[in-house]
Order: C-alpha cells, then sequence, then structure tokens
C-alpha cells in the first residue's frame, strides 16, 4: 500500500464546519441526526436539476438540429452521474487510525498525534476532512484551531486526498495544558466527490478510534526542599 504524508488546507471547508455546528447544536438535544440524512433530502433536488437540464439540452438539439448540444447533454449527464457514483461509495474502505506517541507525559512535556488514513479501495477520494474535538486545556503549536458549540471544547480540521489503496499519515505536537486523562473526539469525515457538489460525513466510532493521553504531574525528589528529617536517627 503506498504511503504519503501530504496535507491540504482546508481552510475553505472552515464554514461549512462552523455551518455543521450550528445544526448539531440544535439536533444534538432532539435525534442524533447525521449530516448524511441532511444531503438525502438534498440529493432528489440535486438530480432532477441535472436530469432537467440534460433533457432540455436534448429537446433543444432536436429541434434546433444542433448536434453541439447532444454533447452538452453528455457532458451535463456525466456531471450528474458521477457526483453520484462517488457520493455513494468516497467513504468505504475508508479507516481512521489515531494514537498518541507517547501515551504517557509528565506535565510540561508534549506527545505526537499521529493520523493514519486508509483508502481501501479503487476509487480514489478527491478530497478528505477530519474534523476532530478536544479540550481547551489542550495546545497544538503551529495548528490553528477552531471554537466549538461546546464551551470547553474545540476542534481540529486537517484535510488531505488519498488515491485508490493509499494510506496518508499527518503527525501534529500536542502540549496539554494540565494533568489528567485526554481524550479527542467525536471525530467526523468528511469527503465528497471531485466537483465540490456533494458531500458526505461519517462519524467515526468513539469505542473503535479511542486514544487517550495520560498526562503526570511533575515527579520533584524531596531533597530539593531540604526538608529535616523527622526520626533522623531511625
Amino acid at each position: 500500500m503506498f504511503q504519503s504524508n501530504r496535507s491540504l488546507n482546508s481552510g475553505r471547508m472552515v464554514p461549512r464546519t462552523r455551518l455543521l455546528q450550528r445544526q448539531r447544536r440544535l439536533l444534538d438535544k432532539t435525534q442524533p441526526v447525521t449530516d448524511d440524512l441532511l444531503h438525502e433530502r438534498m440529493r432528489p433536488r440535486t438530480r432532477r436539476f441535472w436530469l432537467g437540464g440534460t433533457a432540455i439540452l436534448l429537446v433543444l438539439s432536436y429541434y434546433l438540429h444542433a448536434p453541439l448540444f447532444v454533447l452538452c447533454a453528455l457532458l451535463l449527464l456525466a456531471l450528474g452521474i458521477v457526483p453520484e457514483v462517488w457520493y455513494g461509495v468516497v467513504l468505504r474502505g475508508t479507516q481512521l487510525r489515531r494514537d498518541f506517541s507517547p501515551q504517557q507525559v509528565a506535565f510540561g512535556e508534549s506527545a505526537t498525534l499521529t493520523y493514519a488514513v486508509d483508502n481501501r479501495k479503487l476509487l480514489p477520494v478527491p478530497w478528505l476532512e477530519i474534523e476532530d474535538e478536544l479540550s481547551v486545556e489542550i495546545e497544538m503549536p503551529g495548528v490553528t484551531l477552531h471554537p466549538s458549540y461546546k464551551g470547553d471544547r474545540q476542534l481540529f480540521i486537517t484535510g488531505m486526498s488519498l488515491w485508490a489503496n493509499q494510506r496518508v499519515t499527518q503527525r501534529y505536537a500536542v502540549v496539554p495544558l494540565a494533568r489528567g486523562v485526554w481524550t479527542f473526539g467525536p471525530t467526523y469525515l468528511r469527503a465528497g466527490d471531485p466537483f465540490g457538489f456533494m458531500e458526505r460525513e461519517r462519524k467515526i466510532n468513539p469505542f473503535a478510534s479511542r486514544a487517550e493521553l495520560l498526562v503526570m504531574p511533575i515527579i520533584a525528589p524531596l531533597t530539593r526542599f531540604a526538608l529535616p528529617a523527622r526520626n533522623p536517627f531511625g
């Protein structure tokens, strides 16, 4: 399997992420609606647009005897079919693995957070976005973190593209600002077709991708404090 460390700038996807955050804030209190369901409601409209445009061009080609309209109709039909195909399979065979190295650090030390994404199918993934949620007590130097609708959480967003049967690995430094056990999540994968017409989102199983970072307090030798012995002679 081919491996790569490439990373794409996902700044263009941040407005979409903010919209999803607003939707989740409204829907989390009622039912666990995913973005897949939201897009299922939009797909019939998209399909009618492409099929309707194709039919209009074919009718114009017939009455105007313009072969060029036939080519335009075929192109429009292709633009309508390709996103549908990608929408259905873009996240199939796409697996995310996340871990810390080391998994235990002392307060003030940093750890390495690794994301490994496998595309185990013949169809490439033109763009893939990872959205991970973490505590505000964690810093990632050199990375822009985005606010979450949850007051004590923030969002890490990164993007990539994958060819068929390719693995992409990204590594980031993580600096905890407090002691304790820190976990990331929930984690979402978003992907879509090459034209950006349709996109799909999947929530990663928190138990399958669970990774914890244990931050221990600093251990200082007691000799530093020059404490007098309570029973110096035993």
